[in-house]
């Protein structure tokens, strides 16, 4: 049984709208991932370059495998043993709108904590595209107050405040998938 507020959400995102929510991290703008409209309207939101990746996150592992053609081992471990959120980078993305595959044919890949976010992905079947609810180029917001009027007044809808995050208010750790063994970091 979902809430109210999850399913007003993912009505939104059932409809191609763009939403304003907490994650895990930061609070993001979120769209429904296989929904190409969509993701450009974020673009068009956050005044960004067409060729900068996203994130797209996913509820769970079984979800994922449904986007990549395989899920190294070492990927696995790096969740488990992770003390916070953490987006990984995987090879070989299927299933997804070209928009979202990076030009190394890869795509960045967050197994959501956040319960409202996971139970979003659980009701809409799929994943959602999460980027800072920021203007490209500038500083992401901390909290919900420090978030741009401009990108407040763009969205379709914002989820209740009372779903923020009060732990952490920074990005996620960024790994990159080089084998099935190895990985790289790429943000701290």
């Amino acid at each position: 049984m979902h809430n109210k507020d999850v399913i007003e959400a993912v009505d939104y995102l059932k409809h191609g709208k763009v939403i304003l929510c907490p994650t895990d991290t930061i609070w993001g703008l979120s769209c429904n991932a296989l929904d190409e409209h969509a993701i450009k309207k974020i673009i068009e939101i956050k005044h960004r370059p067409d060729n900068k990746s996203f994130i797209i996150l996913v509820s769970s592992f079984d979800m994922l495998k449904i986007f990549v053609k395989k899920i190294p081992e070492i990927a696995y471990k790096i969740e488990q043993e992770s003390d916070r959120p953490i987006t990984i980078i995987y090879p070989d993305p299927v299933n997804l709108p070209d928009i979202l595959v990076n030009d190394d044919n890869s795509i960045a890949v967050r197994l959501v904590r956040n319960d409202f976010c996971k139970n979003v992905i659980n009701l809409l079947g799929g994943p959602i595209v999460s980027t800072s609810a920021n203007i490209s180029g500038s500083a992401a917001p901390i909290n919900f107050e420090s978030i741009d009027i401009e990108i407040k007044n763009a969205v379709d809808y914002i989820v209740p405040i009372k779903y923020e995050n009060i732990v952490s208010h920074q990005a996620s750790r960024i790994v990159k998938i080089i084998n099935e063994n190895e990985y790289t970091i790429i943000r701290e």
